[in-house]
């Protein structure tokens, strides 16, 4: 992980894990899957079932404790290689 992902990750913004899953599935690792879809390559990946993969891609709010998280980025980070993890863009709406 890069030095600004460990800073963003300290001031408490939360990574947007349906986006990690997303380039996941993008990526020509998660393309390349022949014996499973790119979920099902993410799910036996992290030594999860697919049904977790897809909440955490589709119910909003759904967060990986800490291992599983740890594992994942992992995942990202090498299949994707990204440096920077994607986070929640915080909106401020006029009354804030």
């Amino acid at each position: 992980m890069s030095k600004t992902t460990l800073v963003d990750l300290r001031s408490g913004n939360r990574i947007d894990w349906p986006q990690v899953i997303l380039d996941l599935q993008r990526s020509d690792w998660g393309q390349s899957q022949r014996k499973w879809t790119p979920m099902q390559a993410i799910a036996e990946a992290c030594g999860r079932g697919p049904s977790w993969v897809w909440a955490l891609k589709n119910v909003d709010g759904t967060e990986p404790k800490f291992h599983d998280g740890m594992m994942l980025i992992g995942l990202w980070a090498e299949k994707t290689g990204g440096t920077e993890l994607p986070f929640h863009r915080e909106t401020k709406t006029a009354l804030s």
